[in-house]
Order: structure tokens, then sequence, then C-alpha cells
């Protein structure tokens, strides 16, 4: 659930957050049909392809994961700077509301 809301934070406008919170769980049924296919009973009762696959999965997910944080903060750090606020100028007031996340004011959440 921490991932959906996380995930959902960070997507703005609705339209993207609506896809966010469903594309989330969707990927995360591929573990499911992934470990129909790694932990096979022929590898009992070690499970040792399993396991690896799982933990060479992890492993990357961490990096990725750690990527990202890194990437998050040095925009919301660029955009406290004002590196962002080019995007302002000759917009409309709905154009502004309607931004999202390009708006220099949206600040991603970790």
């Amino acid at each position: 659930m921490q991932l959906v809301i996380w995930g959902t934070d960070n997507a703005a406008p609705d339209t993207m957050r609506a896809v966010v919170s469903g594309a989330i769980p969707g990927i995360g049924a591929i573990g499911a049909v992934m470990a129909v296919w790694t932990y096979l009973p022929s590898d009992a009762p070690n499970y040792r392809k399993g396991n690896l696959e799982n933990l060479g999965t992890m492993s990357t997910l961490c990096i990725i994961i750690c990527t990202i944080a890194t990437c998050i903060r040095w925009e919301n750090a660029k955009r406290a700077k004002g590196g962002r606020d080019h995007r302002l100028e000759g917009k409309t007031e709905e154009e502004l509301r309607n931004m999202g996340y390009r708006h220099p004011g949206f600040r991603y959440q970790i």
C-alpha cells in the first residue's frame, strides 16, 4: 500500500494520478506470475534458482529506488532555487492550474 501512496503523491494532475493508482498494483501482480516460473517443484527443497532470481530482482529494485530518490532530491532542489520558474512565463491562470507536476511549485515526495 505504501508504494501506491508514494506513486499517487508524485503524480499530478488527476488523470495521471488515476492511471498511476491502477498501474502500480498491476505491475506488482507480475510478481505472482514470475513466482510460478521461478519456484519450480524440481528445485525443491532449497529453491536456489527462485531465491537467486528473487534476490537479484530485489537488489535491482533497491538500486532503482535509490536512483529515483536521488533524482527527486535533485529536482526538488532545482525547483527551490528557481530553476523551473521559466515555465510560468506567458501562462494564463487556467494553464497554471493544469500544469500538474510541471508547475515549479510542485514538490515530489520521497
